[in-house]
């Protein structure tokens, strides 16, 4: 059976209406989505791309790359903007070699690729999604459901995609986000990780209750993780309980939205994560945080992404000349 195929017994429309629909029309919902502020918004967006693909390039020679760790995104034609901007922001105010691997979600094109290519040079490379497709086909009859809803439920690939095709320590990062600092907490995590490093959510954000989701996988679960930050470890992955979790977690159409979420939580319940502080990483900066930056790093859910499109990316853009003087 391929992908599709399995894709459609699951019951790819409803998966779909639960994970992409619903949430859109909450986060409307929260930012009061008038025709004007759409209209305002599209505007700033527009800006937004049209700035990405001119931003000034931040290369590293070969030698100094050695050994240099990889930060990851999954992205695609819709969101190449946002991860060009918190990529370049994160190098930018790092101030030393880092690797960006991009996963392609099926829609990243040449002409994107090359932007990225002339920015970050021998510092990027890309992996193609239909390289992924072949390599995962294997997986399919241990893992069929955690594998197929991968379809429908692009937020599952940064764990299906980025983790079962390679072993080691991995960092993922969301790509709506900016930072306007050196992220110390990070870089460190990446020069010796020895637990995963999750960001601290505003609120518990799983899609269902602790007590529903401890009764899945067996154990107490911390908090308030969010994975706009998401350092795991690939050779930790019980691939196997995972599958399990997350059938239980999609049985009977109780398909989240925020089910990665919930299994990563699920998962860093196995071990001592690193929780970055949320003060200095905030998910949901106020507006006043975004008007005169103090924290290292912005996560642009839900409310903040009229501000976002409008002002964030603006003043990450100044900070970061700032930074690369």
């Amino acid at each position: 059976m391929n992908m599709k195929t399995f894709a459609r017994r699951l019951g790819a429309g409803r998966a779909l209406y639960h994970v992409y629909h619903a949430p859109i029309g909450w986060v409307r919902r929260i930012v009061r989505d008038t025709p004007w502020r759409r209209f305002v918004a599209w505007r700033g967006r527009a800006a937004m791309r049209a700035a990405a693909g001119n931003l000034p390039s931040i290369n590293w020679s070969m030698e100094e790359l050695e050994g240099a760790p990889e930060v990851n995104f999954l992205t695609g034609t819709k969101f190449w903007d946002q991860t060009m901007f918190c990529a370049w922001t994160l190098f930018a105010h790092a101030g030393r070699p880092l690797r960006l691997v991009l996963w392609d979600d099926g829609t990243l094109n040449r002409d994107t690729c090359e932007i990225f290519h002339r920015t970050f040079s021998s510092s990027c490379r890309v992996v193609k999604r239909s390289d992924v497709e072949a390599q995962l086909q294997a997986f399919i009859d241990s893992r069929p459901t955690l594998l197929q809803r991968r379809l429908v439920y692009p937020h599952l690939r940064k764990v299906t995609d980025i983790h079962a095709l390679d072993q080691g320590w991995k960092l993922v990062l969301d790509s709506d986000m900016l930072f306007f600092q050196r992220p110390d907490a990070i870089l460190n995590w990446l020069d010796d990780p020895q637990e995963p490093l999750l960001m601290k959510d505003v609120q518990t954000s799983y899609g269902r209750s602790l007590e529903a989701l401890q009764a899945i996988c067996g154990k107490p679960l911390q908090e308030q993780l969010n994975v706009g930050v998401c350092g795991l470890n690939s050779r930790d992955i019980i691939w196997e309980d995972l599958e399990k979790w997350h059938s239980e977690l999609i049985a009977d159409g109780k398909a989240s939205y925020y089910d990665e979420q919930a299994l990563v939580a699920m998962m860093a319940s196995s071990s001592r994560p690193e929780v970055l502080d949320g003060n200095a990483y905030i998910c949901l900066p106020s507006g006043e945080e975004i008007s005169t930056p103090r924290g290292v790093l912005h996560h642009y859910v839900a409310g903040a992404k009229l501000e976002y499109f409008t002002t964030a990316w603006r003043k990450a853009l100044q900070m970061g000349l700032e930074a690369i003087k």
